[in-house]
């Protein structure tokens, strides 16, 4: 009867001792699992640290650009070309009092112009008295807008980033202005500045600020 007591509390303790490591074990096996868990998201946010880190780059580049093609760009989005006197919505008459008698005078686009060196003033009167909605500059010796005509396009993107929109041949065979030439296109505010070209690596050989239309 004794012995067998004793092999009762023998196999007590052993049921016992499996007991406990095995809690053991699985408390181990948690705690790995909890370590692996918090690498992960400790790895997680790295990742997510460094997007943000690699976006916000991104954005203080394009911020960067933005501040410099707006600087550049100052007078064109009030209208007006950096070293021109008279600007858009200026009146015809005002102009010629004060430049003197046009070297050319003529119509196009159903207003007439006004043409001085290197710098013509498209109006939208008949005559005289007409405003300017229109200025084009073919000065290939003056740099404006940080611009020199020409320059490539992929130059002129270099200084004022990429642009609008393109304008291809085709998408000009019935602009009067434009006709055989190309366009790259910068939308400032309710104006619009488009440099023109025979094709992307060719020079620019003159540019047009002007009213949206």
């Amino acid at each position: 009867m004794k012995k067998i007591f004793i092999a009762l509390i023998m196999i007590s303790v052993l049921v016992s001792f499996s007991a406990c490591k095995n809690a053991k074990t699985s408390n181990e096996m948690q705690g790995n699992d909890t370590n692996v868990e918090k690498t992960n998201k400790n790895e997680q946010n790295i990742d997510k640290d460094s997007l943000k880190d690699t976006h916000k780059d991104d954005s203080n580049d394009v911020s960067n650009q933005d501040d410099k093609k707006s600087q550049l760009l100052k007078s064109a989005y009030e209208g007006k070309i950096d070293g021109v006197e008279f600007g858009i919505g200026d009146v015809g008459t005002d102009i010629i009092k004060k430049l003197g008698e046009p070297d050319q005078e003529d119509y196009i686009l159903g207003g007439l112009y006004f043409q001085y060196g290197e710098i013509t003033f498209l109006t939208n009167g008949f005559d005289e008295s007409g405003e300017v909605v229109s200025i084009l500059f073919s000065d290939g010796t003056t740099e404006v807008f940080g611009i020199n005509l020409g320059m490539t396009v992929k130059e002129i993107e270099e200084v004022l980033g990429m642009p609008d929109r393109t304008l291809s041949l085709k998408d000009n065979e019935e602009n009067e202005l434009y006709e055989g030439n190309c366009a790259t296109v910068y939308d400032l505010g309710k104006y619009k500045l488009a440099f023109i070209h025979e094709g992307q690596d060719i020079p620019t050989k003159w540019f047009e600020l002007s009213l949206k239309k």
